[in-house]
């Protein structure tokens, strides 16, 4: 292997893979599909990967669950979906995707392996769409129940411009209608949003996510990705058909690997996992065989208007050692911390930066490493890769370089909580207000974590896996 693969996070068993699809917990276990191509290095005709995992950091790869094998499947595939487990049969959705068609399919299983696909499908097509959407862009049906009732959100481009969420109700399991647009949005370039998401927080209000294409902000600090993952509070009444939002839309994450968040209500608390991966650039881990590999896994709330990320319990219980530290200091110039070392452990700890602080993740030299900025003035954060051995290049020349979180709450004190696992890292912020995700490739693999300037770090944690 030329770079550390991930342990800690779901990689494609093989070739390919971008979105997660189905996550849900069934059978005693969490399962996680992946849009997955495993004959080649991009993408092609995908097919739903499944992973089992009963602790959500060791997951294993159990075969293909749901593979194009209709002709309305090819010659694209199976997209994404969603699935949802009433205690006996796991009822799965997901988008069959032709040229210039994309059309949604139901399947089920009642083991958690073996899947049968509904001999109906498609369940809904063009037939089933309101005046002025189309087809060709139909996809990624996400499904919510509410008493005893299925619902569909999915995803579908308008014939005059933008795209919009529409919402379908089920009569069964097989049999939806259109019900109402629940939200619209113009994007630039052509692109659309996509990937629907909602978790409820309380009552009927909740987070609505969804993933854009294409857009810009005019504030540079914002909207940095070719793609960006979003969210915005609101009610969501599914009886009567409408969504009202009670904020502004806000990114998820502003790493330079996030996408396709996906949600799944495992009877004590909301979970997420999000492609760590972007659209339209290079991967350097095709030189070990796959590209592609989601997010750790995050409990996701809400406190007022803002999305709370935090990492599970079962993270700490994966550590094989645990070390605390007193606080380190650093007056100037750069200083290695050997005990904090390490490219597969866990750190938390508390920073007040001063005059040049940074911090050095990763790091093979000080030209090489995954470098956190503070920029106290301006309350920015500056994360930025640099010193790869492959360097990553978007078609859009957005930077895959460096980017910024603007910290409105200033930076007199920052708690990070980061997750080092190989080439994947998972930066949260203050609590998880802020959410930084990212793949670095060093060049030698030291993983040598330094300060430089005036810093000081304290309430310090490593664990090791």
């Amino acid at each position: 292997m030329v770079y550390h693969r991930p342990k800690l996070h779901l990689t494609a068993h093989k070739g390919w893979m971008n979105d997660p699809n189905g996550f849900v917990y069934a059978f005693g276990k969490y399962h996680l599909f992946g849009q997955s191509n495993p004959e080649s290095l991009g993408f092609g005709l995908m097919r739903w990967a499944h992973y089992v995992s009963s602790d959500l950091f060791s997951w294993e790869y159990v075969g293909d669950a749901i593979s194009p094998e209709e002709p309305f499947e090819k010659p694209l595939g199976c997209f994404s979906g969603s699935s949802y487990f009433d205690g006996k049969r796991l009822h799965v959705y997901y988008t069959a995707a032709s040229e210039g068609k994309q059309q949604q399919c139901y399947a089920y299983s009642d083991d958690g392996i073996h899947f049968t696909k509904h001999p109906g499908n498609p369940i809904l097509g063009e037939k089933d769409l309101p005046s002025g959407y189309l087809v060709s862009d139909f996809r990624d049906p996400k499904v919510l129940m509410h008493n005893g009732k299925p619902y569909l959100l999915l995803s579908c481009r308008r014939r005059l411009g933008g795209s919009s969420i529409l919402l379908f109700e089920g009569d069964d399991y097989a049999s939806f209608r259109f019900k109402s647009v629940l939200f619209t949005m113009m994007t630039a370039s052509g692109g659309m949003i996509e990937c629907p998401d909602f978790f409820f927080s309380q009552g009927n209000e909740g987070a609505l996510i969804f993933s854009m294409q294409y857009y810009k902000a005019n504030d540079p600090r914002y909207y940095q990705n070719v793609h960006s993952t979003c969210y915005l509070k609101g009610i969501l009444d599914l009886e009567k058909g409408y969504f009202l939002p009670e904020s502004e839309i806000h990114e998820v994450d502003q790493g330079f690997d996030f996408y396709a968040l996906q949600t799944t209500y495992d009877g004590k608390r909301v979970l997420g996992g999000a492609w760590e991966g972007m659209w339209d650039r290079n991967y350097p881990s095709s030189v070990d065989g796959y590209c592609g590999n989601f997010t750790a896994v995050r409990e996701l709330r809400l406190d007022g208007e803002k999305l709370i990320q935090s990492f599970p319990q079962e993270l700490d219980a994966k550590a094989k050692e645990t070390l605390s530290l007193p606080s380190i200091r650093n007056a100037s110039g750069r200083k290695v911390i050997p005990a904090l070392n390490g490219d597969c452990c866990h750190l938390r700890f508390k920073a007040r930066p001063g005059e040049g602080a940074r911090i050095d993740l990763l790091s093979d030299n000080p030209e090489s490493a995954l470098r956190i900025e503070f920029e106290k003035e301006k309350h920015n954060l500056l994360i930025s890769r640099i010193g790869m051995k492959e360097s990553i290049v978007n078609v859009d020349h957005s930077s895959s370089v460096s980017h910024y979180i603007h910290m409105p709450e200033g930076l007199g004190e920052v708690s990070f909580d980061i997750l080092l696992d190989g080439t994947a890292v998972d930066i949260l912020i203050n609590g998880g207000r802020h959410s930084f995700s990212t793949l670095f490739y060093p060049s030698l693999g030291k993983a040598e974590f330094a300060l430089e300037g005036e810093m000081e770090i304290d309430s310090i944690r490593k664990d090791t896996f």
